[in-house]
């Protein structure tokens, strides 16, 4: 497959099962139709991502959109790079290039060819999802346990 700059893209292999034909995307090792897909994407759209590349750069950053090549756009983002190959003297100065690894890029285009690992930051407060609690007829609140 050629790209529009003129870039050679391996085509993925879909499992036997599944065929292009059907719009059917593998996420996880699950099959998902085109709808879901699109549900799941659209999920994700201003929550915080942390991309992994080829290279070993990690983008964190707001989810904004992805094309067909599977580019990812983030906004607010930065980068953090392996600090260097030399051994740190002291914890003082591993941290210091921990800071001096890191840099704020704004908004970016990770190519999907060069995309290893995408994780969804979440904390335990929005993992445990609660069913919103209903108001009663007279508009006070409730404290639900």
């Amino acid at each position: 497959m050629t790209s529009p700059t003129g870039n050679t893209r391996k085509k993925k292999n879909l499992p036997s099962c599944l065929s292009s034909s059907q719009q059917t995307k593998v996420l996880d090792g699950l099959a998902m139709d085109h709808g879901d897909a699109r549900a799941y994407l659209t999920s994700l759209l201003n929550k915080n991502l942390r991309i992994t590349t080829t290279d070993g750069r990690l983008f964190w950053g707001a989810f904004k959109c992805t094309d067909a090549n599977q580019n990812i756009v983030l906004s607010h983002t930065y980068e953090y790079r392996k600090a260097s190959g030399a051994d740190p003297l002291s914890l003082e100065h591993s941290l210091r290039m921990d800071v001096a690894a890191a840099r704020y890029l704004g908004l970016v285009v990770v190519p999907g060819e060069h995309i290893v690992r995408m994780e969804l930051e979440q904390f335990v407060s929005q993992m445990r999802q609660k069913p919103p609690s209903r108001l009663p007829e007279s508009g006070q609140e409730t404290m639900s346990t």
